[in-house]
């Protein structure tokens, strides 16, 4: 009797141990990009909400922040004539991160009894360079010295949009299957899955991150989408986790009115030259593979095919199997290029050490 007692609470306590771990999820790598003032903003407000912010991300379990001195030191290698945005996604690229949240300081208003900041942040996939998540929003700061307010501004502010991210954090679902070919991937949704269309999701393997998709249908038993990219796999097996649901910024909110009506005429063409497209089309778009670009140093511009992708290096590029012709570019080096065959569904490794010397007449292709 003691000892099927014994059994039976060693294997309560087995279970529950397995069902605490099961529930655990697996943390996306967060880098935190030094806060921007905008004009008219001064650097101190911004100072504070960065370290607002690295209090608020270390308190919750959602992410794991990476080591800003080491952050640091990568951003102060980047070159400095890129943009913001890709001097950051190129540092934590560097730190090993999985996502990038870049924000600034929109406004500072004060009035007689406190001061109120107005501020944003975007959370960046590191690989891709989409904004996945977005969230703007304000803090206030009552009473005290005006150093005091703008320290409980910011704490308010950077409470909020952690809390913001770290809604996101949830078991989305599990991988039921993917197509190599169509990149496209059916997720068994969990019952309790809040998700919608047009959602960025990461797919996880033992702790791992695999890869971004873009959630493309919703159903009520099971979504689809679209794997942006793969790191480490070549494809999603069943089972693999589905966590981590972001919302990106709407798109009315990142272009200007003017060029929002110019882009409804365009639908409007667009739809009928996609109509034309499909009445015309014979077959549809033939297999695929992955090209995983890397060069010594990093940050060079990716062209295929002579073409320009937009994209530095590293970078894993989805391209039609067969011959391919990869050039590295980068201002300060010479240009090199790498002769690539790709197989369908499979990964292909080009990697290039670019020697010293002239660039290349003209500017280089890409932003």
């Amino acid at each position: 009797m003691s000892n099927t007692i014994t059994r039976t609470a060693i294997l309560t306590l087995w279970l529950a141990v397995g069902l605490c771990r099961a529930q655990e999820l697996p943390k996306l790598r967060l880098a935190l990009a030094p806060t921007a003032a905008a004009a008219g903003v001064a650097a101190g407000a911004a100072e504070q909400l960065t370290a607002a912010l690295t209090e608020a991300f270390a308190a919750q379990a959602a992410f794991a922040l990476v080591d800003a001195a080491e952050l640091q030191r990568a951003l102060e290698s980047a070159p400095a004539d890129w943009s913001r945005k890709d001097r950051m996604r190129s540092a934590a690229n560097r730190a090993r991160a999985d996502t990038v949240l870049v924000t600034g300081v929109l406004a500072v208003s004060r009035d007689g009894g406190g001061v109120e900041l107005h501020v944003e942040g975007g959370l960046v996939d590191v690989v891709t360079g989409t904004e996945v998540g977005y969230y703007r929003n304000g803090g206030a700061g009552r009473g005290g010295t005006e150093d005091q307010q703008l320290a409980a501004a910011a704490k308010e502010a950077a409470n909020q949009m952690a809390a913001h991210f770290t809604k996101g954090s949830r078991l989305v679902g599990r991988v039921r299957l993917m197509s190599v070919a169509s990149r496209m991937v059916v997720i068994l949704r969990e019952p309790d899955a809040s998700v919608q269309r047009g959602m960025w999701v990461y797919a996880f393997r033992d702790g791992k991150r695999l890869g971004g998709i873009e959630l493309t249908s919703v159903t009520p038993k099971q979504l689809e989408g679209k794997v942006r990219y793969l790191a480490g796999a070549v494809t999603l097996v069943p089972g693999d986790l589905v966590v981590h649901a972001f919302t990106p910024r709407p798109l009315e909110a990142r272009t200007p009115r003017s060029q929002r009506r110019f882009a409804n005429v365009l639908k409007g063409v667009l739809a009928v030259g996609l109509l034309a497209a499909i009445l015309n089309r014979d077959h549809g778009p033939g297999p695929t593979g992955s090209i995983a670009v890397d060069s010594t140093p990093r940050g060079a511009d990716i062209l295929l095919d002579g073409a320009a992708t937009g994209q530095r290096t590293p970078f894993t590029l989805t391209v039609p199997v067969g011959a391919h012709v990869l050039t590295l570019r980068r201002t300060g080096y010479l240009d090199a290029t790498l002769n690539v065959t790709v197989a369908a569904g499979q990964v292909a490794n080009a990697t290039a050490i670019l020697r010293p010397g002239l660039p290349p007449p003209g500017p280089a292709p890409g932003p």
